[in-house]
């Protein structure tokens, strides 16, 4: 699919400038772009990489216009260890995952606006790892004929590229290695479980619990369908924009539909979490919905709440809704007349919630009540 005029090669044109300038990514917070004029202007930048954008936007445009944009669908290959790197590729919207050998996990993340494929292109060697994507994601393909003729226009653009790839080496070396964090959960989808459906109550007590805590963005259905009237849920520049989303928020909630359509399964490829929220007195058979997020998601990335209408001092059934989803990584309940259910829901999400251990056994165990009792008067 070829680069588009207007508004989308302006998009890509602002990321391979930001490459060209810095000698590094950047992400749409660093740069701004002057549509009327088609001149771009960095927020933070010495006169010297100010001349330069402006002396070579134009080759970076015949770049970009060149090029191929790809659209991928969460889970696609971009890239697979081994292959050869005839190609490399710019990040216009979404996000990647890299995975090495046959390790389970992802050993990295990559962001709009970085470089993907670019080590094995210039030093001609195989692919050095997998790539998936994580999202719905849009990409920027340049092969090696688009590349040399936009050199021979723009010779910085080597000079460049070299800047970038000596600091990615660097980033990389055993002096500034450290352990992996684990990765941050952005988005979240809520799906309706079993026979249940999503009350708009939930929901608000949801909105309360996020905002209290953080910075969240919750997305619908009607929402896309007011910003993009006539576009397709799966289209384009509603996938840009919602990609886009997770610069302005810290977590973006997908409010599914009760059924499996098309914004379901947007809903589903765009989270990092799924939320299966059921009303603790409906069926707890597996529905269609729950199905699909199966098919894309790993266990590990799905969450049970069960929601009461009430708190009680037990509650039964769980074992029903369990057995139906072995797979489901924590389960939680919670009441609708207690929003510190929903604040201590959202403090799990976040990775913000804490636990006590109290260790000994036995008798030894009663020297923990004190303990104990200093948190519940404490409210924790």
């Amino acid at each position: 699919m070829r680069a588009p005029s207007g508004q989308s090669r302006a998009s890509a044109v602002r990321r391979l400038s930001c490459v060209v300038s810095f000698g590094r990514s950047s992400t749409l917070e660093e740069t701004k772009v002057m549509d009327s004029q088609g001149m771009a202007q960095m927020s933070s930048v010495d006169s010297l990489a100010a001349s330069l954008l402006s002396a070579t936007l134009m080759a970076l445009e015949a770049l970009a216009a060149e090029s191929d944009r790809r659209v991928l669908r969460r889970g696609e290959v971009l890239v697979r260890e081994g292959d050869a790197s005839d190609r490399f590729f710019i990040v216009l919207s979404g996000r990647f995952t890299v995975h090495k050998g046959d390790s389970t996990g992802s050993v990295a993340e990559i962001a709009q606006g970085e470089l993907i494929g670019e080590i094995g292109f210039f030093a001609g060697l195989p692919r050095t790892a997998t790539v998936l994507a994580a999202r719905d994601s849009i990409v920027l393909e340049i092969g090696r004929n688009h590349f040399e003729k936009a050199a021979e226009t723009l010779p910085s653009l080597r000079e460049a590229v070299t800047v970038f790839l000596a600091r990615r080496f660097a980033s990389q070396s055993p002096s500034s290695s450290r352990l992996k964090e684990p990765a941050k959960i952005r988005t979240l989808a809520i799906i309706a479980a079993g026979g249940s459906r999503i009350s708009p109550v939930l929901i608000q007590h949801l909105r309360q619990a996020f905002d209290a805590a953080t910075r969240a963005r919750f997305v619908s259905r009607l929402d896309i369908q007011a910003k993009f009237p006539g576009l397709p849920i799966d289209d384009q520049p509603v996938l840009n924009w919602l990609n886009e989303l997770e610069a302005e928020a810290q977590f973006i909630v997908y409010v599914a539909d009760e059924e499996p359509n098309e914004w379901t399964q947007v809903c589903i490829r765009q989270a990092d979490t799924v939320l299966l929220l059921a009303n603790a007195s409906c069926s707890p058979r597996l529905n269609p919905s729950e199905e699909l997020t199966r098919s894309v998601h790993p266990p590990s990335t799905s969450r049970l709440v069960l929601v009461h209408d009430n708190r009680s001092a037990a509650v039964s059934g769980t074992s029903a809704w369990l057995d139906e989803r072995p797979y489901v990584d924590q389960h939680h309940h919670v009441a609708l007349d207690d929003g510190a259910d929903f604040q201590r829901l959202v403090r799990f999400i976040s990775g913000k919630a804490l636990g006590f251990v109290a260790a000994g056994g036995g008798s030894l165990g009663s020297a923990h009540l004190g303990v104990y009792k200093a948190f519940v008067e404490a409210g924790a």
